[in-house]
C-alpha cells in the first residue's frame, strides 16, 4: 500500500487558470486562495511547502525581495522553488505598464551563498540574511517571433524568459 505524501505544492500567482496538483493562491478567482502577494506575511504555515511555483509574478510584485523572503519561510529544507520572470535585457518594464521589475540571474545569485555575487552584496551588511537558496537550474527561453495577422510589418514583442529552479537552504 503507498503511504499518503507529505508534500505540498504551491502555485503562487496562479492568475487565471489553477494549476492541477498544487494549492493555488492569487489575488483574483478561481484561486484556492485569494490573496494579495504584497501583503506580508503570507497566510501559509512555516515551513510547510515542499514545492513552489512561481512563473511570471515576481515581476509584478511590490517587494520581490520580501516574496522571496516569504517564499524560504513557507518552504521545508529543500524545497524545490520553479520561478520564471521576464529576462532583464528584454527590458519588459520598459512596455509593459504592469510591470515593476526585470530579473537578471546574478538577482538570484545574492541568495546563493556559494557564489561571488552572493559574497560580495552581504559583505557591506553586518547581518547577512538567512533566507538562503542555492541555484540548481538556471536558462533563458526565447519565444518565436509572432507576426500579427495580415500585417506582416508589425511584429508583437519577442518574450525571452529567465527560468530559475532554486533549493531552500535551512
Amino acid at each position: 500500500m503507498k503511504r499518503p505524501s507529505n508534500t505540498i505544492k504551491l502555485n503562487i500567482g496562479s492568475g487565471k487558470k489553477n494549476e492541477e496538483g498544487f494549492i493555488n493562491i492569487d489575488r483574483n478567482k478561481p484561486a484556492d486562495i485569494i490573496y494579495d502577494l504584497n501583503k506580508f506575511p503570507w497566510p501559509i504555515k512555516d515551513s510547510s511547502i515542499s514545492e513552489v511555483r512561481m512563473w511570471h509574478l515576481l515581476e509584478h510584485l511590490d517587494n520581490p525581495l520580501q516574496a522571496m523572503k516569504e517564499i524560504w519561510r513557507i518552504c521545508k529544507p529543500n524545497a524545490i522553488v520553479d520561478v520564471k520572470v521576464p529576462w532583464y535585457k528584454r527590458k519588459s518594464v520598459l512596455w509593459n505598464p504592469e510591470h515593476k521589475h526585470d530579473f537578471s540571474p546574478e538577482w538570484f545569485k545574492a541568495f546563493d551563498p556559494k557564489t561571488i555575487t552572493s559574497m560580495l552584496v552581504y559583505s557591506c551588511f553586518n547581518n547577512t540574511p538567512k533566507e538562503r537558496f542555492k541555484i540548481i537550474e538556471k536558462r533563458v527561453t526565447w519565444l518565436n517571433v509572432r507576426v500579427i495577422e495580415r500585417i506582416p510589418m508589425l511584429i508583437k514583442p519577442v518574450r525571452v524568459d529567465l527560468e530559475i529552479k532554486l533549493r531552500v537552504l535551512k
